[in-house]
């Protein structure tokens, strides 16, 4: 998948999930990395950080 279609569909994501508790986020985030990377090896670094207000 290219760059430029990962972000929206990243922002839409967040905008989802973002009434869940934290912990549950964490997860969804993680499962949806996990299953857009595939089996392709990670080779760059990747930091997604919430702030609760």
């Amino acid at each position: 998948m290219l760059k430029a279609d990962v972000l929206p569909q990243f922002k839409k994501m967040r905008i989802k999930i973002t009434n869940k508790p934290i912990s549950q986020q964490k997860e969804i985030l993680e499962v949806k990395f996990n299953m857009w990377k595939g089996e392709i090896e990670q080779i760059n670094d990747v930091l997604v950080i919430g702030i609760k207000i």
